[in-house]
């Protein structure tokens, strides 16, 4: 079982991510190995969600800087 790279040998875990994912997706989300990989750390107790958001928060603000810099 693989999501965008990253390999599950739990079904529960890997279904619980899977359907992270899809609910996401549909608000526009655009998974990478990367945000797998943390997502799966959540659940293995690596990652707190403080964490997980920090990140996606940081990256989003990294994403919306990399944009403007193409602005005219």
């Amino acid at each position: 079982m693989e999501i965008c790279g990253v390999k599950f040998t739990d079904q529960k875990q890997f279904e619980a991510v899977k359907a992270s994912i899809h609910s996401s997706m549909i608000e526009g989300f655009k998974p990478t190995k990367e945000s797998v990989e943390h997502i799966k750390a959540v659940l293995d107790g690596k990652m707190t969600m403080e964490q997980l958001a920090e990140f996606h928060k940081q990256n989003e603000k990294n994403m919306y800087l990399n944009q403007n810099a193409f602005s005219n």
